[in-house]
């Protein structure tokens, strides 16, 4: 199995955790991020 192959698996399953994750968020976003949070993360350093 090639690295690209593993890398490929690993970021399917990323991006359907990740898809599960955004729609729960998405649910529950008003409650549990006020724009605060929001901007607080926004203004996080980018590495």
């Amino acid at each position: 199995m090639s690295d690209k192959a593993i890398y490929g698996e690993k970021t399917d399953f990323s991006i359907s955790v990740m898809d599960d994750v955004y729609s729960t968020l998405k649910k529950v976003e008003p409650v549990l991020y006020p724009k605060k949070v929001v901007e607080a993360v926004k203004s996080l350093p980018k590495k």
